[in-house]
């Protein structure tokens, strides 16, 4: 791997929660090899992201080659080099530690960054709208309803998806949403904003959207880069056999923390 210089370059903070996104795939061999370490998505990052010349470069790439191969993995190839940003949840330094301790404790290999078990659930959802015939009149609609039902204040991204025919919402939880599951808050917000079903597919916190450019975003409110935290649900508590306590003592002792695979997490960030 060659290395490139990234003493500048923003990395998580011990025990801090908070937005984030995972750098597009490296492709081999003509394979694209998705990334599983997180950088934080501030205000910055995200304007460096949708006006790099690179993203407006394999968007327009992908939706050329979409009308010559139409659906085919040909076609992906360019949008899978695009950033993808993680807007459901916020990475937590403090639960992956633990999961890739508890990992080493069950036997099993660690998951990277960009998985549930890492991340927080943060108050607002991604709707997910595939196959729309006009995704900008579509959000005109939406946004209008949002107003007469006094709900844009609630809005906090809406942008064209990479392949031209979609669109995608972000909007933060009403105070009536706060108990709801994350699968019933994106069924609410499709009935109150008169949308068709969001992917199903979005369910997930640590779901991934790919990157749009600057021209496709229809709308940005700040407040995205500072999600607030929904309360946590308590887990099941099970009692360690002593196996198991023998174990965990051990991954403590072993396993490397977040700060120490730091180094190797920059450098896979900032390869090829």
């Amino acid at each position: 791997m060659t290395k490139k210089n990234v003493k500048n370059e923003p990395m998580f903070t011990a025990h801090k929660t908070q937005l984030c996104y995972s750098p597009g795939a490296v492709l081999r061999e003509g394979k694209a090899y998705f990334r599983s370490n997180l950088l934080p998505l501030t205000e910055e990052a995200f304007k460096n992201i949708v006006n790099s010349p690179k993203t407006e470069r394999l968007i327009d790439k992908y939706r050329q080659d979409l009308q010559t191969l139409g659906s085919n993995t040909n076609a992906d190839e360019s949008k899978h080099l695009l950033d993808i940003l993680c807007l459901q949840g916020a990475f937590d330094l403090e639960a992956y530690n633990q999961y890739c301790r508890q990992c080493v404790i069950e036997g099993r290999k660690p998951k990277g960054e960009r998985n549930a078990e890492s991340m927080k659930h943060i108050a607002q959802v991604m709707i997910d709208l595939d196959h729309v015939e006009s995704p900008r009149d579509l959000w005109q609609q939406a946004l209008a309803i949002a107003r007469e039902k006094k709900l844009e204040k609630h809005l906090l991204l809406a942008h064209i998806t990479p392949s031209g025919d979609g669109l995608r919402i972000v909007a933060e939880y009403t105070p009536e949403m706060m108990d709801m599951e994350l699968k019933d808050v994106q069924a609410e917000w499709c009935r109150l904003l008169e949308l068709p079903p969001s992917d199903s597919a979005c369910k997930d916190i640590s779901r991934g959207s790919f990157a749009p450019k600057a021209d496709d975003i229809l709308h940005l409110d700040n407040r995205l880069f500072s999600p607030a935290l929904l309360p946590q649900k308590a887990k099941p508590v099970r009692s360690h056999t002593a196996k198991e306590t023998r174990a965990e003592t051990q991954a403590q002792n072993t396993y490397p923390t977040h700060d120490e695979m730091g180094n190797d997490l920059k450098e896979l960030a900032h390869t090829l």
